[in-house]
């Protein structure tokens, strides 16, 4: 067991606490723009924790994380160059106050949404033998937020190598938590089946003695939960404080800093002042540090995938290439729900991976954000996941750990390599699922920064398309797969037609050199238009088809290059009209080439189960086939 060093302690809570007040004098002077949220009144936590955190330990926090962030790097001046936004700042003033970002350290501004990173983290650090453990700090607000009992579901059940730190200073921004919490931390904690401690910052060395505890459970691989009773000195932000003003002056009354602050005298009030003017000196080189230099993060290019034939339905070549990739390396993970032998997913797609690697396949509750969130945790840990989601329709329940989690992380760490997982999922109708199993979401993600989205079609011929796809992972990544396509084995095409793939992997298919009508099809729609393509044929009217497999990274200048030869356009989509992908092709296709469209896609309405409904509502070969009819006469 070590010892608390309470002067120590004292020293971290000052240098934080003087770090806190400047930044809000800075804001008040209008040197500052955006949000804070300081911890004053709860350094302390932070400063314990100092004492106990290693150098392997990977640190998650919140929106009020700058005390974190001091306690896991003593780096004040990239702290301070950050909010004010300067080049020297932890992520070169990409994130602000809320979002720090180094390769141990975790802080976005979503309430409890680094939870299951954390747990990911864990995985991958318990995976990999690596020392330390993830501790991921959550404020008593998170409480309401269901990824966090996800969160700590996982923990306790896989037994990972984790510490959830609550700051409860029983407050919301305005709200006080007795108007929102139901039942007791304590017994939320514990019903999961997590070791768990209660302390606050008025007993030091107690806090310090439980803290010890926690840290020494997890590192056990027993996740544990440290709830510490506090209280927030400053406003939520800024300056949106209604609390009574005796409550707060009673409060600073017993605040432990400014007790302790009040009996220092000599040396160690000198060694105080030092650090005072530390962080004085500080503010001031921040002061001339440049400002940031705008750089898009976008890559510009796809790598290539080595093309093959197809010999096979979809089906059995991605459980084909799901065992290549598993085969390669004991750190690739495949996880999701009912994934495992002997049921083999939803759809079989990873039918007999469990058997063959054990030690790599996983049954993941069902808490799909949790999923995505412990994927980019396991990510950032340096172990490759791969995660199913059962149907595409599910994606809405991930929407934020994408949008507000994984897809920032390259981004903010200027790192390509780093957090990337991928994502695949059935997509579409045709088998009577109804509403909420036979949607095509894809348009929904496509305009998602920082995100890249494929939907397989199927003239798909690359070969071992996962094992390949995930040894250039630069992002995360979603691959829809349509269901209907699972058992489809694509018929040669007549001698008299070509198919080609360029290096942006769009496949084209013509049934003659001078095409009358370009028809862009996506996903499975795909057959319906080669279908249509072949009645036309019969009629005389030629046809480029087009089959995009990038979603995030159209072929646009292709797709133009055929429409100046035809001048007429046909764009086919399962999903809804409104909005999609066909729109947003069109748009860009406007200002390159002039041309005559169609677009075909489902109603605006949701998904008929009925048969005879669901197939009024998709879209057909006989559509496409009077689409194209259409623009080649006018």
């Amino acid at each position: 067991m070590r010892l608390l060093d309470k002067t120590q302690a004292f020293r971290k809570a000052f240098q934080i606490n003087r770090i806190e007040t400047a930044l809000l004098a800075l804001f008040g002077e209008g040197e500052l723009r955006g949000t804070i949220h300081t911890c004053l009144g709860q350094e302390l936590i932070s400063a314990i924790f100092s004492q106990l955190v290693s150098k392997d330990d990977v640190v998650f926090s919140n929106h009020r994380c700058h005390g974190h962030y001091l306690a896991k790097h003593d780096s004040p001046l990239e702290l301070i160059a950050e909010i004010m936004g300067k080049q020297r700042g932890v992520v070169q003033g990409r994130g602000g106050s809320q979002h720090l970002i180094t390769s141990q350290f975790y802080a976005n501004g979503i309430l409890g949404g680094a939870t299951a990173l954390a747990c990911g983290r864990a995985f991958a650090l318990k995976k990999k033998n690596d020392p330390g453990i993830a501790i991921c700090f959550i404020g008593d607000g998170a409480l309401g937020e269901g990824l966090v009992y996800e969160a700590m579901n996982l923990a306790a059940k896989w037994r990972l190598p984790v510490l959830f730190i609550l700051e409860n200073n029983a407050i919301a921004q305005t709200t006080p938590q007795s108007e929102t919490l139901a039942g007791s931390i304590q017994g939320r904690a514990e019903a999961f089946g997590l070791q768990y401690q209660k302390a606050d910052v008025w007993n030091v060395e107690d806090l310090f003695e439980k803290m010890q505890l926690c840290f020494q459970k997890a590192r056990s691989s027993q996740a544990s939960f440290l709830e510490v009773g506090c209280y927030r000195l400053a406003p939520h932000s800024k300056g949106d404080d209604l609390r009574a003003a005796e409550e707060k002056a009673h409060y600073r009354s017993i605040d432990p800093l400014e007790t302790y602050l009040a009996t220092v005298a000599g040396e160690e009030r000198a060694h105080l002042k030092a650090l005072e003017q530390s962080v004085e000196t500080d503010i001031t080189r921040a002061r001339t540090l440049p400002h940031p230099v705008y750089k898009d993060s976008v890559p510009s290019h796809l790598p290539a995938f080595a093309q093959g034939e197809i010999q096979a339905p979809l089906l059995g070549r991605l459980n084909s290439s799901l065992h290549s990739w598993l085969a390669e390396d004991p750190l690739h993970f495949f996880i999701g729900e009912d994934v495992g032998d002997p049921y083999g997913g939803a759809f079989k797609v990873s039918k007999g991976l469990s058997e063959r690697y054990p030690e790599q396949v996983f049954n993941f509750p069902t808490s799909e954000a949790a999923l995505v969130g412990f994927a980019s945790g396991a990510a950032m840990g340096g172990v490759q996941t791969m995660i199913e989601l059962m149907f595409a329709d599910f994606m809405g329940l991930v929407f934020d750990q994408l949008y507000n989690h994984a897809t920032k992380l390259k981004a903010l760490s200027q790192n390509d390599s780093w957090g990337n997982f991928l994502l695949r999922t059935p997509t579409g109708g045709g088998r009577g699922y109804g509403p909420t199993h036979s949607q095509s979401p894809e348009k929904y993600f496509v305009g998602m920064p920082g995100l890249h989205v494929f939907l397989l079609h199927h003239r798909v011929a690359i070969i071992d398309f996962y094992a390949s796809l995930m040894k250039t992972l630069s992002a995360p990544t979603i691959v829809f797969e349509p269901k209907a396509l699972y058992d489809y084995l694509p018929p040669a095409l007549p001698t008299a037609w070509t198919l080609t793939t360029t290096q942006q992997h769009t496949t084209i298919i013509s049934s003659h050199a001078e095409a009358d009508v370009t028809i862009v099809a996506f996903g499975a729609m795909g057959v319906l238009a080669e279908e249509a393509m072949k009645q036309l044929f019969e009629e005389e009217v030629y046809v480029d088809l087009v089959l995009p497999l990038v979603l995030h990274q159209l072929e646009v200048p292709r797709i133009a290059q055929s429409l100046h030869r035809t001048g007429r356009l046909v764009i086919v989509e399962e999903g809804t009209s409104g909005n999609g992908l066909a729109d947003g092709l069109v748009a860009r296709l406007h200002p390159l080439v002039s041309f005559t469209a169609r677009i075909i896609c489902s109603p605006r309405d949701i998904v008929p189960a009925a048969a005879t409904l669901e197939s009024q509502f998709l879209p057909t070969s006989e559509k496409i086939f009077a689409a194209c009819c259409e623009v080649f006469n006018e």
